[in-house]
């Protein structure tokens, strides 16, 4: 029986919960979260205090229950007590009742982990996305998820539930930032955005990705409307069995000049750079390599013009989706023209039919130093400069001013790029497109230049690259082909396998600005639109000869004009359905990659090869195995410190914790952390059991099994036996560093020596952290180990200061011996105290931190 049947069975009684312990206590979570049942009271077997409550619900004794009518009591505790419960309340001729299982309890232990750890990984990534500190400053949350978020660090908090908030109905009015997640979107979207702009703060917002654009809303637009712009985003995956498994976390601010190389949305178009008056902005490349505008405040004349009359931020959709579609043609050039040409060869056609005519063309073309620009030419000969796609982003800045010169002399020039960049043009030329001939092709994405020549250092002799390039046709009419020439006139041709192709055909490298493009839907930017007609077979065999079709959008009459041109020079044009340009991106419905930020995060630390294989096959090179989650500082601090040792090396790291139907149960996240130090992709999605523990095999390379007393026979036994990673697959390499027993009483059943032999045998090397261990591990299980540091002393000290600095701010006039013990004695207390004294330190000891909490109760 479910929760919900329970409740249901319940009907109008009040309900009574049996038990005001752990268990107890979180059933009564679950019913105030999953249900709209009320809970009246706790029932407890012995007296209590006068008035007592438990998380605000009254206590009573069976003897008082007994008296009341109209109950309905549920028994919520540890199987060790449900015997005698069931006799009690049948000694008081109670019937009306209903004993939770083993297994409903396991499914509420689940889901209350599953809410709580994804609660802290998403306000740990959601403050990662901040400007401001949340110290000393005045914070405002907004949220259905319950009554107690905090946020570690700041006192200065007022949660109001998200109907509270749409009615006026808070205090804090001056907030420094707003925090808006967990909400119930299914009513009054917009009267909440609205609302949240009207404070002027910063916002951080956790929104559904999937409503981020729909067919009548949509969210950038609102943002953009209210003057706002989205300065950090992350996308926020969970466990497919939890409700917002699939989120994005924004980080929104006010649109002004000094902030705009902040906005995510911005294109790099340069067109605030080309119209500034005052000189005063600059595209530069950020951390990724995309070009944003930074501003020179002296310089700044505050005019707005940057903003006014930015192609992004003032874009305002005109999408109907009632209207007429456009005309689109299947387009076959001659065949020479094609077997230079990405696709069909439609755009050498046109770009000799107006150079023929005394005009320019502008488009993209490979630099010396394997970047792209946007350039001009008015020569046939150099067209080829111009053909084929580059999968890198073109710089167009260099190019505006000399377009501007030919304008104003009367030339007429064709201009062919990405909706983006065509959109620019317009604005920065809107009084002379008379003399423009605009083409927007139509793209996926465009990566930076930065990234493009990282691959090639970490691939190629850079300096020995005679000519290369992406779409030759040797194999025929393909979109994932590229050829490096090099000055031995030797030729590589790659394909998917490559890691650039790999990359970009998957969609890992797909930056903000074109995951959520304004200019992708119908009507398009240009006069024409140019593609690949992919799946042109699917509709007709006889358009598709393998040596590239070209798909050709009309939007403007202007464009019109140009079909009989292209009629002229084709080999097979045909007018066809729109629709069938369902294999291109039209709109926004291509999504990145799942693990595009986990890309972005490595590709500086690990490399572009590695990056993109880890993001790709979603692999981590170690697979590191222990109780981190667990409130213990020993357990939080060597399983970090082991953490920071292994990405030190290189190497990329998954946390696994232990099955969740062991007696000590994982947590999901980390407890006495005040901010997670894991990224939200390094924690393993939780596993039911040992079985279930085999799929960590696809995601790690090897498995490391860490420190902490994970050989101490309680530990062995409360774990579930997984401490020697019976479940890993035989071909994987195993390494235990720095095992612990903890203790010399070592004693385990004979079955449980024979089972820890056998496996800790098949591993490739062991370690051990104390020397008595040393020999345990010789006469107990014949293995030949080694005496090595805890991990906590792998880890140079600017790594715990980094960690410790952002809580601690740190006198340097007191000096202090600061000690950790797990068990603390007076011995011990004493010759701290002695060395405190004598080299006149303040002393500080902290011991066990072990929180009373149900999960790691044994209720078997």
């Amino acid at each position: 029986m479910e929760l919900h049947d329970i409740i249901q069975k319940a009907g109008k009684k009040h309900i009574y919960i049996y038990g005001a312990g752990r268990v107890g206590k979180m059933l009564l979570k679950a019913i105030k979260e999953e249900t709209t049942a009320e809970v009246a009271a706790f029932i407890i077997s012995g007296k209590h205090a006068a008035n007592e409550t438990v998380n605000g619900i009254p206590v009573f004794s069976i003897d008082e229950i007994n008296k009341k009518e109209n109950i309905y009591i549920i028994v919520a505790t540890m199987k060790k007590f449900r015997e005698e419960i069931k006799k009690t309340l049948e000694d008081y001729d109670i019937t009306d009742y209903y004993v939770l299982s083993d297994d409903l309890i396991q499914k509420i232990y689940v889901y209350n982990k599953d809410r709580q750890a994804s609660l802290k990984l998403r306000m740990n990534e959601m403050l990662k996305l901040s400007m401001n500190s949340v110290k000393n400053n005045s914070i405002l949350i907004v949220s259905d998820y319950e009554k107690n978020i905090k946020i570690p660090g700041s006192e200065q908090i007022e949660l109001v539930s998200s109907k509270n908030f749409k009615s006026g109905n808070y205090s804090t009015r001056n907030a420094v930032l707003v925090l808006c997640l967990l909400i119930d979107w299914s009513t009054g979207i917009e009267v909440l955005l609205q609302k949240l702009y009207e404070t002027g703060a910063e916002i951080l917002l956790s929104f559904g990705y999937n409503n981020l654009e729909t067919r009548n809303f949509n969210f950038f637009e609102t943002m953009k409307i209210h003057g706002y712009q989205l300065s950090a985003y992350r996308r926020f995956y969970r466990s497919p069995r939890e409700n917002n498994k699939e989120d994005v976390l924004m980080g929104l601010t006010v649109k002004k000049p000094s902030a705009l190389y902040m906005d995510m949305l911005c294109t790099g178009c340069g067109k605030c750079v080309y119209d500034c008056p005052g000189s005063a902005l600059e595209l530069s490349e950020n951390d990724l390599g995309f070009y944003k505008p930074f501003l020179n405040k002296e310089k700044c004349i505050d005019c707005g013009k940057c903003i006014s009359d930015c192609p992004v931020h003032n874009f305002r959709s005109t999408k109907d989706y009632q209207q007429t579609l456009p005309e689109c043609y299947a387009f076959m050039a001659q065949d020479d023209i094609r077997m230079t040409s990405s696709s069909g060869g439609a755009f050498y056609v046109l770009a000799y039919n107006f150079i023929q005519e005394g005009g320019y063309v502008c488009g993209a073309a490979w630099n010396e130093d394997f970047s792209v620009s946007h350039v001009l030419i008015n020569r046939i000969e150099d067209i080829p400069k111009l053909q084929r796609s580059k999968y890198v982003r073109s710089d167009i800045t260099e190019v505006l001013p000399q377009i501007g010169r030919l304008l104003m002399q009367n030339k007429s020039v064709m201009f062919v790029g990405c909706p983006c960049q065509v959109a620019a043009l317009k604005q920065c030329f809107k009084d002379s497109l008379d003399k423009l001939l605009t083409v927007d092709l139509i793209c996926s994405e465009a990566p930076s230049y930065k990234l493009f020549l990282q691959y090639l250092e970490e691939n190629y002799d850079i300096n020995n690259i005679k000519e290369m390039g992406f779409r030759e046709k040797s194999k025929g009419w393909r979109h994932d082909s590229f050829y490096i020439i090099d000055k031995d006139n030797n030729i590589k041709i790659k394909n998917i396998e490559d890691y650039n192709q790999t990359a970009f055909h998957n969609r890992i490298m797909m930056y903000v600005h074109c995951e959520h493009c304004c200019f992708s839907y119908i009507p398009r930017q240009g006069d024409l639109t140019l593609a690949d007609f992919w799946g042109i077979d699917d509709h007709d065999t006889g358009l598709n000869d393998k040596k590239g079709t070209s798909a050709i959008m009309v939007t403007t009459e202007k464009g019109r004009a140009y079909i009989d041109v292209l009629y002229k020079y084709a080999k097979m044009m045909k007018s066809v359905s729109f629709r069938w340009l369902e294999k291109n991106r039209i709109g926004n419905g291509v999504k990145p990659h799942p693990l595009r930020d986990r890309f972005y995060s490595e590709v500086q630390l690990l490399g572009f090869n590695k990056a993109v294989c880890d993001a790709y096959e979603g692999k981590f090179d170690v697979g590191l195995v222990g109780n981190w989650s667990y409130p213990n500082y020993g357990s939080g601090l060597t399983n970090f410190a082991l953490y920071s040792a292994i990405k030190n090396l290189g190497y990329s790291v998954l946390m696994i914790e232990w099955p969740e139907d062991s007696e000590w149960k994982p947590y999901g996240a980390t407890q006495l952390f005040e901010r997670e130090p894991y990224d939200n992709y390094e924690i393993a999605y939780p596993a039911e059991n040992q079985y279930d523990m085999k799929k960590y095999n696809d995601q790690c390379r090897m498995f490391v099994q860490g420190s902490d007393q994970l050989m101490n026979p309680y530990l062995y036994k409360v774990f579930g036996k997984n401490v020697v990673l019976s479940w890993v697959d035989p071909s994987k390499k195993k390494i235990g560093y720095s095992l612990s027993f903890g203790t010399l009483d070592v004693s385990y059943t004979e079955d449980d020596k024979n089972d820890i032999r056998f496996y800790l045998d098949k591993f490739s090397g062991i370690s051990v952290r104390e020397n008595t261990a040393v020999s345990i591990m010789k006469n107990m299980f014949g293995i030949d180990t080694k005496w090595t540091l805890d991990p906590v002393f792998l880890c140079d000290k600017d790594i715990y200061e980094k960690l410790a600095g952002t809580y601690i701010k740190s006198n340097p006039d007191e000096r202090s011996l600061f000690s950790y013990l797990l068990d603390p004695t007076d011995k011990m207390a004493h010759c701290l105290n002695y060395i405190a004294k004598k080299k006149k330190l303040k002393l500080s000891i902290i011991a066990d931190a072990v929180h009373d909490t149900f999960l790691y109760e044994q209720y078997n």
